[in-house]
C-alpha cells in the first residue's frame, strides 16, 4: 500500500517491534457514550502493552503484514 511503501515505514519502533494495529474507528472513536470508553481503554492497551500483561485487546487486531 501507498503507506507502507513510503521510504521510512520501516524506520517506525512500532512497525520493527510489529505493534501496529486496527481499530474500526466508526465503532470507538465516532460517537460518545460506552464505545468511546472502549475506544480508549483499546487504545491505552496498544500504547501501553506491558500495563495490560501485554494482550491484544478484542477492539484491535495486529497487522501482521506491517513487518519490515
Amino acid at each position: 500500500t501507498r503507506l507502507t511503501s513510503h521510504a521510512d515505514w520501516t524506520r517506525l519502533p512500532a512497525v520493527r517491534e510489529n505493534r501496529v494495529f486496527a481499530v474500526e474507528a466508526g465503532s470507538y472513536f465516532s460517537r460518545p457514550g460506552p464505545p468511546l470508553t472502549e475506544g480508549v481503554a483499546i487504545l491505552a492497551a496498544v500504547c501501553q502493552p506491558s500495563l495490560y500483561d501485554d494482550r491484544i485487546p478484542a477492539g484491535a487486531r495486529r497487522i501482521p503484514a506491517c513487518r519490515p
